[in-house]
């Protein structure tokens, strides 16, 4: 036993094995971000949230009621307003879960009424959102809002919409995404009784996430197998450096010796792995007793 324990390699330098584990996780990552299909990568997670702004068409109904009726001003009424507006505005939104959110909209859309004369409509929409999370990621969207108007020819309105629509986000990173949204803003039309006129957008934004970090959006963590248990990793597995390997994957044994068990082939008390000669054993006799070869004691000169 004496021999044995003096046999056995000094521990691995400390510095030398925290080398290793850095370079063995860096290619760990990098291994799973490859192995992570493409629809996957970046996808959306649960509580975060998103700011975002956009711009747009928006297309009015000819039969809108964005007006405010005055009796006392000739001509003062009622009219159409241009077929299409610029659209611009703002949005936030909540995900407490990755494929369902809330969000509020402002938008303004100056445009102008068939007399030529300016008028700004102005949005504001809460509303709720479904979405399939992944990389690309089609939703619906549905909510109640507010359309105004202010215009010296149609004066100042507010009306109700009920704002239904959908469309598709694309994730550039785990932070940017871009967004195209088909709204349509459902309000009163005009004249007597309950019919209703269709308003609709299509919207182009850019969005900024917040909140997770960008580790919990890579892929799930690779096996790494050991079969033996000892701490050296079975060989060609993604993601394993090469002095990681175990040279014996099926046989505990020290990393000094490759994962392989520390044998003494000829049980002279001297590890096959320092004796120089495995397979005779050694003979005690106070001559190189720690070479693990059989010797003699040389004849006497008289």
């Amino acid at each position: 036993m004496l021999f044995l324990t003096a046999a056995q390699a000094a521990p691995p330098d400390p510095a030398r094995v925290a080398d290793r584990a850095v370079a063995a996780a860096t290619a760990n990552v990098t291994a799973r971000a490859g192995q992570l299909p493409w629809i996957q990568r970046f996808r959306p997670v649960r509580n975060t949230w998103e700011l975002g702004l956009y711009s747009g068409v928006w297309s009015p109904s000819a039969r809108h009621e964005f007006y405010q009726p005055n009796l006392a001003v000739a001509g003062y009424g009622h009219q159409p307003l241009a077929r299409a507006g610029a659209d611009i505005g703002l949005r936030v939104g909540y995900y407490p879960l990755s494929f369902v959110g809330i969000e509020l909209e402002g938008g303004v859309i100056p445009t102008t009424a068939a007399d030529g004369q300016r008028a700004t409509l102005y949005t504001l929409r809460p509303m709720v959102q479904a979405q399939l999370p992944y990389r690309i990621s089609p939703f619906m969207r549905a909510g109640l809002g507010l359309v105004g108007i202010s215009s010296p020819v149609l004066g100042k309105d507010v009306d109700t919409s009920l704002n239904l629509g959908g469309g598709v986000k694309f994730r550039v990173n785990h932070r940017v995404a871009l967004r195209l949204d088909v709204v349509d803003n459902v309000t009163t039309a005009f004249g007597i009784g309950k019919a209703r006129t269709n308003n609709v957008e299509a919207l182009f934004g850019l969005s900024v996430r917040l909140g997770k970090a960008k580790a919990r959006l890579v892929a799930p963590a690779l096996v790494v197998i050991d079969s033996d248990g000892d701490g050296l990793r079975d060989p060609k597995q993604v993601g394993v450096l090469q002095a990681d390997e175990d040279l014996c994957p099926k046989q505990p044994g020290p990393p000094t010796n490759g994962g392989c068990p520390l044998t003494d082939g000829d049980d002279d008390g001297l590890l096959d792995l320092v004796d120089m000669c495995p397979v005779q054993p050694e003979t005690i006799n106070q001559i190189d007793d720690l070479d693990g070869c059989p010797d003699s004691v040389p004849p006497v000169q008289k």
